[in-house]
């Protein structure tokens, strides 16, 4: 019984705990930190994996490799994280998109794959700080035009280089990179300026 109010206590101390101190208690060795982190941010980091994969296995499995590797690398960061410049979960989105590119099933050379569309990943998102980044990213990606969508989108979700999307849509190289570079530039112009650390 003790026990048990232990474990309550030391999971009720976790919730407390910003992102940034969780992975501070994943270095010092506490594994239920990175259970707490997981219970946080499973949920948008599936709903990507998924986008992916469209496989919900595939994804499932994704999902955890991309925290056990979080979990492993904890004590090795030389990142200095800050939720305004590079949060947590912004590491966990590149963690877990490795993770699921790595498992993407390679596609026939010229077959085309239907797109998600960026917008809805992490839609599935419970709290109201994933859904305000969710709607951010979202209202800035509406800025751009739907061709310039698809190059951010491809690279991101098929993890396709920009030479490999300058074949497929049969223009040349320089014309999709003069894209990709003002695509992003557009993007980070209409995201608020708190998601990149701008005051």
């Amino acid at each position: 019984m003790t026990e048990g109010k232990e474990t309550f206590s030391q999971r009720s101390h976790l919730e407390a705990l910003s992102d940034v101190e969780l992975i501070a208690a994943i270095k010092g060795g506490d594994r239920g930190a990175l259970a707490e982190l997981y219970g946080r941010h499973s949920a948008p980091l599936y709903s990507l994996a998924l986008k992916i994969l469209g496989h919900p296995k595939l994804a499932g499995i994704a999902l955890e490799e991309a925290f056990l590797d979080l979990g492993k690398q904890a004590g090795t960061f030389q990142i200095t994280f800050d939720e305004n410049r590079f949060s947590v979960f912004t590491c966990l989105v590149l963690l877990t998109r490795r993770r699921a590119l790595e498992r993407r099933p390679a596609q026939p050379t010229g077959e085309r794959a239907e797109l998600p569309a960026i917008s809805s990943v992490g839609a599935c998102a419970e709290s109201p700080n994933h859904k305000s980044r969710h709607r951010a990213v979202s209202e800035a990606m509406a800025v751009l035009t739907a061709s310039d969508r698809e190059i951010l989108e491809a690279t991101f979700f098929e993890g396709l280089t920009l030479s490999e999307i300058a074949s497929r849509a049969r223009l040349p190289d320089h014309v999709i990179r003069a894209r990709a570079v003002q695509a992003v530039k557009d993007f980070r112009e209409a995201l608020p300026g708190e998601l990149l650390g701008r005051q």
